[in-house]
């Protein structure tokens, strides 16, 4: 069974998959609201990396995107959700370093 945050964390990750980064940010603030009023905490990894791809998706600086990249892959690892930081390592080295520090 899905959680609600989980939820709204997946209809973001859809929306990003259709080039709608705005929508999926939107989609995540309320993941956010739900994950703090439920106690959901157990999906934060899956939130920060979803919001690593909507910032890199906004085409905000390559540094801003790595930088969420990295705190998605650090609470990652911190929580053992492993297969969620190899997709921000993934995030990481997809993200141009030319693209506009």
């Amino acid at each position: 069974m899905c959680s609600v945050s989980q939820y709204c964390a997946l209809v973001a990750e859809i929306l990003l998959a259709a080039e709608l980064p705005d929508e999926a940010g939107t989609a995540l603030d309320q993941a956010d609201l739900l994950a703090d009023a439920h106690g959901e905490g157990f999906t934060e990894p899956l939130r920060r990396l979803l919001r690593a791809m909507v910032v890199q998706a906004r085409g905000e600086p390559a540094g801003v995107a790595r930088a969420a990249a990295a705190q998605a892959k650090a609470i990652s690892v911190e929580r053992g959700t492993y297969v969620i930081a190899r997709r921000a390592e993934e995030l990481t080295a997809a993200i141009s370093p030319s693209a506009g520090d």
